[in-house]
């Protein structure tokens, strides 16, 4: 072991038994071992100057940058197939978005985009910025807690969507469009797990001027508990098909086809009502002939109702009955009656 030293530290050493040379380092490990910064105005690998090698490509560029231009580099890979292939994690941190993105640019620099780690008020997230020189604008965001928003980067501040698409002014009617083959029912599944009294499971379409309480149409079900005193009109597990605005259109625009009615099964034989091309309405039977067929032996009116004279309000076709008489309206407020006699 060969070394030179000056008042305090050794600033040489050869190993006697490998050859190492070690500068600023008693144990060389290598060949030449250097502890701290070399400078040399050149370097050669198997005695080819580093500029003009065929074997390496390196280039520094200044301010800390540093160039390959020999081909495909791999790092725990013997074979990389892409420019940089890594066999393994890669990590991207910096103190702030400059310094924590992932760039992706056109040959002529014009347009790119950037998978940026943000800070917000919200809370850190991740972001797909597109610039092409004349716009700049986040096509999609996804937060920390799992939200995920497309062609916006804001969510609803009193109720955030989990899912949000924005299409914003488009050209194209269609925002989001689900496609598979299956022999099979393929469907859209909203489900609401909570069994609570005020819980259902929607499918709302809104107006422009709607709101979550007016101008809506909701196709839904509640749940297994429902028991809401504002909206009894359902109860647990029931579906229903509700508006609030204006009317509610329920109709068929092709010619020649009906409006049917099940219940109690899904079989042919479970139809109850229908409302066929021309408007017949049949109850009881699926080929109306008249404005009202009813397929059976009786009709009902629960409620009496006698007319205060024969001239009291009416319209034509009306009729009522009381214990004593049946009254049929024969013209505008013009009543006549039939006595109704005890036994046959």
């Amino acid at each position: 072991m060969f070394h030179v030293k000056n008042a305090t530290d050794t600033m040489l050493t050869v190993q006697g038994s490998s050859g190492n040379v070690g500068v600023g380092t008693t144990s060389p490990a290598y060949r030449v071992d250097v502890n701290g910064a070399v400078n040399a105005t050149a370097i050669s690998i198997n005695g080819i100057p580093v500029s003009s090698s065929s074997d390496t490509y390196w280039t520094s560029t200044g301010a800390g940058r540093v160039s390959y231009s020999g081909g495909k580099v791999g790092i725990n890979t013997g074979y990389p197939e892409w420019n940089l292939d890594v066999g393994g994690q890669i990590q991207i941190f910096g103190a702030n978005t400059a310094t924590k993105r992932l760039m992706f640019k056109n040959s002529t620099e014009t347009k790119k985009w950037e998978i940026q780690m943000r800070a917000v008020s919200e809370s850190d997230r991740l972001a797909w910025l597109w610039n092409d020189g004349s716009t700049t604008a986040d096509r999609m965001v996804l937060t920390t807690d799992g939200r995920l928003a497309i062609g916006s980067n804001s969510f609803n501040s009193t109720s955030p969507e989990r899912l949000k698409v924005d299409a914003g002014t488009t050209t194209s009617y269609n925002v989001i469009s689900g496609y598979g083959t299956i022999n099979n029912y393929l469907q859209l599944n909203i489900k609401n797990g909570s069994p609570g009294v005020n819980a259902s499971s929607d499918l709302v379409a809104t107006a422009n001027n709607g709101s979550e309480s007016d101008n809506f149409v909701d196709l839904g079900i509640n749940s297994s508990g429902y028991n809401n005193a504002s909206f009894s009109i359902t109860g647990p597990n029931d579906a229903y098909l509700f508006n609030l605005g204006q009317h509610l259109s329920i109709g068929t625009g092709s010619a020649g086809k009906s409006i049917k009615f099940h219940t109690s099964g899904t079989l042919a034989a479970n139809e109850r009502m229908r409302i066929d091309s021309v408007g017949n309405i049949g109850i009881g039977t699926s080929s109306p002939t008249q404005l009202l067929d009813i397929n059976g032996s009786k009709i009902r009116l629960r409620t009496a109702n006698t007319p205060e004279s024969a001239s009291a309000t009416g319209e034509v076709g009306e009729f009522c009955w009381d214990a004593d008489y049946l009254y049929v309206c024969v013209a505008t407020d013009t009543w006549k009656r039939v006595a109704l006699t005890g036994g046959w």
